[in-house]
């Protein structure tokens, strides 16, 4: 099973865990949120992002963090 942890930089309260599929391609894809509207500023934010994979015997690696960008939006967006 792959796990995709992001946190927001800005606020590490905002934080979760996604698991991740592979595609077509042989990437692995995952989708971050939802998130409440409060919770992103609008104006949006940096994510610390670690990838972590578990083996079936339940050793975890993970990754350096990597930082992302989100681009804010209101009701409108």
């Amino acid at each position: 099973m792959v796990r995709f942890r992001y946190e927001l930089s800005t606020d590490p309260s905002i934080a979760g865990t996604v698991s991740m599929s592979l595609d077509r391609s042989g990437g692995m894809v995952g989708a971050l949120g939802p998130f409440a509207l409060d919770d992103v500023p609008r104006d949006g934010g940096l994510f610390a992002v670690r990838v972590s994979v578990t083996d079936p015997d339940g050793a975890v690696t993970t990754a350096d963090p990597v930082t992302v960008v989100l681009n804010g939006c209101g009701p409108e967006g």
